[in-house]
């Protein structure tokens, strides 16, 4: 007897139906055995469905097992290498009196305790225990002789060992970790380490399905169900047997649990168990290989539990079907009822249109109302942006009458008026440009500009406009900074100009009370972006005002001035540039302003 393949289901499933439907005494219509076949190969391809997706999922849970068991193994390893070099244990296997093997005991206990493994003991070159952590226990480890266990020959010839078996003297099932005991490049001992893996065991009871653990030679040395544990997956051959025998890996006070072979038989995609009362039980297997250790890790699913949940598959396919027949033939009755309906719809329709011209001409209206509302807020931006440069201009006017007036006037004093005014009044046009320019978003007059000219610039202007105000710049760092002639950006110079003049202008606002105004322009770089800030000591801005500080038409409810256009025009400005503006409190008042703009190299943007 053997395990079907999902191929062969399929196969079988076809194969049957279609020699049916041959058969002269079948007698069926051609439609029924169509039907047949067709449930026969959905029911095929939901059983190949419902195995795909179980393999899947225990692939799955097997890696997440493999995982922690790779991860755990390994972390053992370094409790026994830590101890062989704990110089209380080899002054126990040095002297081997009552008080040093006493304190070697305590030592041992204490690190039992602390890694949560279950023992440790330590062992001279002949086998024999010297000290353990249990030592007080009833069954001590103290004075037994374990030279026939692998790990002890092994680390007996310098290498760590590990080894999976049934304890010779508990009979608890554990994993085994020695190291050597080394006293220059003499091994004077051999330090062992055991953890037993119920906890790990009792993790895998969450699983629906059987979880193995094989070890190297293919016997069961943990399994969620206990019928199946020391069950070898193949027949070991004799030496396998006599080695079994010799590291007494599988027995209890000399008997060994090692089960005969017979009762598992394993194929090619599943195993075949017979239990005690010689029931028959099919398995699909899954495997997953340990890195840590040449073990095995294997999922049993019922194949009983595959071919159920693809019958539920297949009656719910049945259902939809069904209800595919009932819903052709509503099909047929909504066609009529559909007639009905389209008359009523066209006379509908013919309402709906006439609403959407009312619709139509109420939209056209509400255009041309924003067009207007547009209208009116480009005319305050252009009189809130040019108000400081028409006082300015008016001062120069005011001036140059005076000079004019007065007998004793300097030639250079009313040029330099003159010139001031004719900056001033370029400065209009630049802002009414400037204004146009982003409402246009022409940004393909980019080019490479200098950073710190634009600010140099900048500055200038905050001179001539806002002598007042521009006493309180601290300029300190930015002019040792804009002396990098190599800070470039790519980006028209006008508009980088009235982005910084407005958050300039807006940190002269927010000073304006104060009696020692502070307000400073920094520059920082990276390598790959600029970073400008804009701070001063301000009132600073309320938490609830903050995130409206760069919507249209927002003021401080503070201040008697402004539209509220400002900081609107400079976040649109810098983000046109591909770069960020934000803002945030200073670290003791005021306010600061943050602009990053990307560098660029050379002229290439």
């Amino acid at each position: 007897m053997r395990v079907i393949t999902p191929r062969e289901t399929s196969w079988l499933a076809i194969n049957t139906i279609s020699t049916s439907a041959k058969s002269p005494a079948s007698g069926a219509a051609p439609g029924v055995v169509v039907t047949l076949l067709v449930v026969c190969l959905f029911a095929g391809l939901a059983w190949q469905f419902e195995y795909w997706r179980v393999s899947r999922l225990q692939h799955s849970r097997l890696a997440l097992q493999a995982d922690d068991l790779d991860r755990r193994l390994p972390q053992l390893a370094v409790l026994p290498r830590l101890l062989s070099a704990d110089p209380r244990l080899h002054a126990a296997l040095a002297t081997n009196d009552d008080e040093t093997v006493a304190l070697a005991n305590r030592t041992l206990a204490r690190a039992q305790r602390e890694s949560a493994v279950d023992f440790a003991f330590l062992m001279d070159t002949t086998g024999v225990t010297v000290a353990a952590s249990n030592w007080r226990d009833e069954v001590s480890f103290v004075g037994r002789n374990y030279q026939f266990r692998p790990y002890f020959s092994g680390a007996l010839a310098g290498r760590r060992s590990t080894f999976f078996a049934v304890g010779a003297t508990t009979g608890v099932p554990g994993y085994f970790i020695a190291d050597s005991v080394r006293n220059g490049d003499e091994v004077i001992g051999v330090v062992v380490v055991k953890l037993e893996l119920d906890q790990l065991l009792n993790s895998w009871q969450a699983d629906q399905y059987t979880s193995l653990l094989h070890d190297e030679l293919g016997v069961v040395i943990l399994a969620t169900d206990p019928e199946l544990l020391y069950t070898p997956a193949r027949e070991l051959t004799a030496s396998e047997l006599s080695a079994i025998a010799d590291d007494r890996r599988y027995q209890v006070n000399h008997q060994s649990q090692l089960l005969p072979v017979t009762r598992f038989n394993w194929y090619r995609n599943g195993w075949h168990w017979r239990r005690d009362d010689q029931s028959l039980r099919r398995y699909v297997a899954i495997d997953r290989e340990l890195a840590s250790e040449p073990w095995t890790l294997r999922h049993l699913v019922p194949l009983g539990t595959i071919t159920l949940t693809a019958a539920w598959y297949l009656f719910a396919l049945l259902a939809i079907a069904a209800l595919a027949v009932l819903g052709r033939r509503s099909y047929r009755q909504q066609r009529l009822l559909a007639q009905t309906q389209q008359r009523n719809a066209e006379q509908l329709e013919a309402e709906v249109q006439a609403r959407t011209r009312e619709l139509e001409s109420a939209q056209q209206a509400l255009i041309a109302e924003a067009n207007f509302a547009m209208l009116g807020r480009m005319s305050a931006a252009i009189n809130h942006e040019i108000n400081q440069p028409l006082a300015s201009l008016t001062f120069n006017l005011a001036t140059l009458r005076k000079l004019i007036d007065s007998p004793d006037a300097r030639a250079e004093d009313i040029r330099d008026t003159v010139v001031d005014s004719d900056r001033t009044t370029k400065r209009i046009s630049r802002v009414i440009d400037t204004l146009r320019s982003v409402a246009r978003q022409r940004n393909s007059h980019f080019a490479a500009v200098e950073i710190g000219r634009v600010l140099s610039d900048v500055v200038l202007i905050v001179r001539r406009e806002r002598p007042v105000a521009s006493k309180a710049l601290q300029e300190a760092r930015l002019e040792s900074l804009l002396e990098q002639r190599d800070l470039r950006i790519n980006g028209n110079e006008i508009l980088l100009q009235q982005a910084f003049l407005n958050l300039l202008y807006n940190a002269f606002d927010a000073t304006l009370q104060l009696d020692d105004p502070q307000v400073s322009l920094q520059i920082e770089t990276d390598g790959h972006q600029v970073q400008i800030l804009v701070c001063d000591n301000g009132a600073g801005v309320a938490a609830e005002e903050a995130e409206q500080l760069f919507e249209p038409f927002h003021t401080d409810p503070g201040r008697s001035s402004g539209l509220g256009l400002g900081l609107t025009l400079a976040r649109q400005i810098v983000e046109d540039h591909g770069g960020t503006i934000s803002y945030r409190p200073g670290s003791t008042d005021g306010s600061i302003f943050s602009v990053s703009l990307l560098l660029v190299d050379g002229d290439k943007p």
